[in-house]
């Protein structure tokens, strides 16, 4: 179904879930600190990965969606910034990979820490 919205939900939700950006920050007030790697599971279009780790870039974030159109956003969002001189994206490790949340394709305990945000 995302497929054929993604445009339409990546124009009206570019933007960090503002919900999520006052959790995040009351958690990182609380001295969280995020390494390793962070599963965005449900990631959408990305909106959020720019939020998870902060400044902090010991880290990788792999984000997952099962919609091939949300992850292509992704990838050419984040080659555009890097493009124009985002040199904080560059340095993430951020992979997208295509999947549901019923069957997840990964070893277990590989996740230092897991976000779901309305997946």
């Amino acid at each position: 179904m995302y497929n054929f919205f993604a445009k339409d939900f990546d124009l009206k939700r570019r933007k960090p879930w503002k919900a999520f950006i006052e959790f995040y920050e009351s958690i990182m007030e609380g001295g969280l600190e995020f390494s390793g790697t962070i599963l965005d599971a449900g990631c959408g279009n990305g909106r959020n990965m720019s939020i998870i780790g902060g400044n902090q870039n010991d880290f990788r974030i792999i984000g997952l969606d099962n919609s091939i159109e949300l992850l292509k956003i992704i990838k050419n969002q984040r080659d555009e910034l890097i493009r124009h001189g985002n040199n904080r994206l560059k340095t993430r490790k951020i992979e997208i990979i295509l999947s549901d949340l019923i069957y997840l394709p990964f070893r277990k305990e590989i996740f230092d820490h897991i976000f779901a945000i309305a997946g």
